[in-house]
Formats: C-alpha cells, structure tokens, sequence
C-alpha cells in the first residue's frame, strides 16, 4: 500500500526509549510515526487490518492535532485525563469500525487496561473505560 509522506518509522533513536515497543505509533503532526512492524506490513500490497486500524487511530488523532494545534492538543492531553480519554477514545472509535466492518473481535480488555494504566496516564479507572469501550463496540 502506498503511504502519505508524512508517515514515517520511529526514528531510530527512540528504540533506546523502554515504553516506545509498546506503543503502535505516535502522531506528532505533521508527522505520524508507526512502530517499524507495523510500518513494513503498511508498505506491502496487503497490509494487516490491524495495520490500517493503527493507521486511521493516528490519522484521527494527526487531524485533531491540526484542528486545534499541536500544543494544544499535547497540553490537553498531558494535564486533563478527561481529554486524554476522549481524544483516544474518539480515535479507537474509528479503529472499531474497521475492526467490525471486517468481523474481528476487538481487544476491549487490553485497550482498558492501557487506558487505565500508564501508558494513557491514569486516564480513567479500568471498569469505567471497559464501560466506554464496550458500549462503542455495540454501536460501532
């Protein structure tokens, strides 16, 4: 699949960060940075679903980036969890429809329990974005 210019690998020097392997990628407008698996499955004729979810996710979070600005956006989510968890949830809505369209099953413990642990920052508790995530799956 042919990428927009402003995807691109983690650079290399964030593989010396210990939480990078854990995150799928990362919009930083104007760039989004996927992990390099995820990256090289992208390039191929046909790309993983989850590839293409992990890619909407961060073009999701890239528009909103653009709308608002990045420092905005960076502040808002860093001092208000209540941001921060709208911002992903807003962008795993748009992983889900593809996750669903495609009849896979979406992995609703994992991403709670990211939500609700440090990767997202303590952005709510476990059970309430379970809640959040259950109830998108059913509408999505």
């Amino acid at each position: 699949m042919k990428l927009p210019s402003y995807v691109k690998p983690y650079p290399k020097i964030w593989k010396l960060l210990p939480f990078v392997k854990e995150f799928g990628g990362n919009s930083i407008y104007p760039t989004i940075y996927l992990r390099e698996d995820f990256y090289r499955d992208l390039l191929r004729d046909n790309p993983h679903l989850r590839s293409i979810a992990l890619l909407k996710h961060e073009e999701s979070h890239r528009k909103r980036q653009q709308e608002i600005g990045l420092l905005r956006f960076l502040l808002k989510n860093y001092f208000s969890r209540s941001a921060r968890l709208e911002e992903e949830l807003t962008a795993y809505q748009v992983s889900m429809q593809i996750w669903k369209k495609h009849g896979l099953e979406f992995p609703i413990e994992y991403l709670a329990k990211n939500l609700s642990g440090w990767m997202y920052l303590w952005a709510t508790s476990y059970k309430n974005a379970r809640k959040k995530l259950e109830k998108m799956w059913e509408e999505a």
